[in-house]
């Protein structure tokens, strides 16, 4: 983790969910002034999240692939089938995908990591 920059601080900006918004840098004397959500250093917001102001990693996602469905999603997860959402109202999803083609599906629910997989019909 970085936390300074010459004179400058290196600080992360984030959400009331600890998603990572930016980074930036600044006089330590100045950061306080940047508001409640702000803690000193920088990680990815691909990896990581914000908890009391400390980096967390994030976890592995619960889901599970299992032939052509999908389990243990978390209800409220977001799943993208090549770019289209859908909310996820149930822990499991059978996908059928009617035309030939590559499907990209994603399933997204912060803090995890999101799960990603590839189907070609």
């Amino acid at each position: 983790m970085h936390t300074s920059w010459g004179n400058e601080m290196i600080f992360t900006q984030y959400n009331e969910q600890g998603r990572i918004l930016f980074h930036g840098d600044m006089p330590e004397n100045l950061i306080d002034m940047q508001g409640d959500n702000v803690c000193l250093g920088a990680e990815s917001p691909e990896t990581h999240y914000v908890v009391n102001r400390e980096f967390v990693k994030r976890k592995q996602s619960p889901v599970r692939l299992h032939g052509m469905s999908l389990q243990n999603i978390p209800v409220g997860s977001l799943i993208k089938i090549n770019g289209a959402s859908y909310l996820a109202t149930e822990s499991v999803c059978n996908l059928n995908f009617t035309y030939p083609g590559t499907y990209r599906v994603a399933v997204e629910c912060f803090p995890y990591l999101d799960f990603t997989t590839e189907f070609v019909v």
